[in-house]
């Protein structure tokens, strides 16, 4: 009995993951398909992998401008938290 306990367990574990990271698996899945493919089968691997939806989302979104902003923002964040964070507990420490 308990051993049957533990497959069980196991067993609605693994069933539950499962549950949980479907959706990821089609998002993904469905991502590198063609408009075509993806009306067909939405739960099938891709026949041939695309990137046109990547490259069709990164010039709307302008990606290299976002990216250089969140760049610019991370910098100047850790330049003020080295600067001011770190050397005033340095000195709180003196």
């Amino acid at each position: 009995m308990r051993l049957f306990k533990k497959y069980l367990k196991e067993i609605l574990l693994v069933v539950g993951a499962l549950v949980f990271l479907s959706p990821v698996y089609i998002m993904l899945v469905n991502s590198f398909k063609s408009r075509s493919e993806l009306y067909e089968n939405v739960l099938a691997l891709p026949e041939t992998l695309t990137f046109e939806h990547y490259i069709r989302a990164m010039d709307r979104m302008n990606f290299g401008l976002a990216f250089f902003n969140s760049l610019v923002i991370t910098i100047i964040s850790v330049v003020i938290i080295r600067y001011f964070i770190i050397n005033d507990s340095m000195d709180a420490c003196a």
